[in-house]
């Protein structure tokens, strides 16, 4: 699969639209970004089809463009790491969460398990304002796929259970 990283496309193009190509690009990368530019803002519902992830009216582009580019930015955040496997660069939303199993730490991703030599406090100070949470001494999770958290349990949107100790469970709570 080929990497791509932000598209922008004007919906008004010769002999093709920038929708019909918005779903071209699609199909060939999944994880493409596609701003859609304009003049029309009706065309703002069908940029949802082609799962646009901006959708920017040509007048206020001088306004707009910055934080648009900035907020896919921020979407796209990704940290390399030197993994037993391999160097590795990893979204940030992909990792799931970060495991402590025997001497080595394991990140369980949205695709792959990967394994490192690091400490844990490490790996928690390289993804701190991250959106990760240590809920243990063995576990860094992204809090992003959290799905419940009561009665010391936290269960993530993957069906995984882990225990939260009593000591750690109103910070963990908290954030």
């Amino acid at each position: 699969m080929r990497e791509c990283g932000i598209v922008f496309l004007d919906i008004n193009m010769e002999g093709m639209d920038g929708l019909e190509a918005a779903g071209k690009i699609k199909a060939e990368c999944p994880k493409v970004h596609i701003v859609l530019v304009t003049a029309y803002v009706n065309y703002a519902l069908d940029g949802y089809k082609v799962k646009a992830s901006r959708f920017l009216l040509k007048d206020d582009l001088e306004q707009t463009l910055p934080e648009c580019v900035e907020g896919i930015l921020w979407e796209e955040r990704a940290v390399e790491f030197g993994f037993v496997e391999s160097n590795v660069r990893l979204r940030v939303d992909d990792i799931i969460y970060i495991e402590t199993s025997k001497h080595k730490n394991v990140f369980y991703t949205v695709g792959e398990a990967y394994s490192i030599y690091k400490k844990m406090d490490e790996l928690e100070a390289e993804l701190a304002g991250m959106g990760f949470v240590r809920i243990h001494q063995s576990f860094l999770i992204n809090m992003r796929y959290i799905g419940k958290l009561s009665s010391y349990v936290m269960v993530l949107t993957t069906g995984k259970e882990i225990s939260v100790p009593k000591s750690r469970y109103p910070e963990v709570k908290r954030q």
